[in-house]
């Protein structure tokens, strides 16, 4: 039996628990969504930065690899309507800047790692 202190009444404005839209929480099927994160791949930023090139700033790159993965889903399934390939890749875009930050770092190591594999910076004896 459940506590009346947790009874979901006028108190609580009749609360229920939420159910996620049938579409997805991010107006993206479940399904969808799952076979588009898989498609975040090293590899993908890495063709990204060729594409555009090496000094392109993360957010471009992170455009380039959320439009790449999702022409790349909607060719797979067969095409996808703009009211669910948008939706898609506003969804994916945040992983995707993740992947960008993540290439961009392996791409130009921090100052004080270049001058410590370049010998031009002595550490203290």
């Amino acid at each position: 039996m459940k506590q009346s202190s947790f009874a979901e009444d006028e108190r609580f404005n009749g609360a229920r628990p939420y159910l996620p839209p049938p579409q997805g929480a991010a107006g993206v099927p479940a399904w969808l969504l799952a076979q588009a994160s898989a498609l975040l791949t090293p590899a993908r930023a890495a063709a990204a930065v060729s594409k555009l090139g090496s000094r392109t700033p993360v957010d471009a790159v992170a455009e380039e690899i959320t439009r790449d993965v999702s022409e790349e889903l909607a060719e797979a399934v067969g095409g996808l309507e703009d009211t669910l390939l948008r939706p898609l890749e506003r969804a994916l875009l945040p992983g995707a800047h993740s992947l960008a930050v993540f290439d961009a770092k392996d791409r130009h190591p921090s100052q004080a790692e270049k001058a410590h594999s370049d010998g031009s910076e002595q550490s203290p004896q």
